[in-house]
Order: structure tokens, then sequence, then C-alpha cells
């Protein structure tokens, strides 16, 4: 029963995760009129960042995921300290802006798969 609520956690961690972020990503892309071209590797990172955050959950390292989100923001905010004109600012700060809300919400994910492995045993048994 164990590897059951593994791969429930893991699946709803990935794939649910990946979908939602996807489409979010995609809308809030559309809304604000910045382009809808994501990078290729953008899913891919994005899973396995959410498999990492869900694996640090179950060993109860928090201070890794505190310390992998850390790094995402704030290698993404130096790059607005390297802008030179207002307009390049703002225009680099609505793209971040969807980048944290898509990465807050994909570590809501991989917490979330986190939780389903450590809560379901309990409830199965």
């Amino acid at each position: 029963m164990i590897i059951v609520t593994w791969v429930l956690g893991f699946l709803f961690s990935v794939v649910v995760g990946n979908i939602a972020v996807k489409h979010l990503n995609l809308w809030l892309r559309s809304y604000i009129g910045v382009g809808k071209e994501v990078a290729r590797l953008t899913p891919i990172l994005g899973c396995t960042e959410r498999a990492i955050y869900t694996l640090f959950y179950i060993m109860n390292q928090y201070q890794f995921i505190a310390i992998l989100f850390g790094i995402k923001v704030a290698q993404k905010l130096v790059t607005i300290t390297k802008l030179d004109t207002q307009k390049a600012v703002r225009e680099q700060t609505e793209k971040i802006n969807v980048y944290l809300i898509c990465n807050i919400v994909s570590l809501i994910f991989g917490l979330l798969g986190g939780f389903i492995i450590s809560w379901l045993p309990s409830k199965l048994q």
C-alpha cells in the first residue's frame, strides 16, 4: 500500500502540477500580453523541481526546499538589477511576476504531493 501512496503523491505533484502550472503560465502570459513562448526545458525542469520538493517534504528537509526556492527567486531578481532603462525594468518585472506566481503554485503542488504521501497511509489502514 505504501507504493500506491508514493505513486499517487508523485503523480499529483508532477503530472497534475505540470498541467496546472502550464495552463496558469499560458493564461497569465496572455493576460499581461507577454507572449506565449515558453522555453523547451521549462516543463521538464518544473516536473523535476516538484519531484524534488515532494521528496524533501517526505524527508522533512524543509530547509532545502527554502534554499532551492530562494536560489530560483534570487536568480530572477538579479536580472532586474542589470537592466538600464525604466521600460526594460517594467517589461521584465511583468515577466518575473508571472515566473514567481507559477513557481509558488509549483511549490504548492510539490508540497501537496509530499503531504499526500505522508498523510494517505494513515487513512488507508
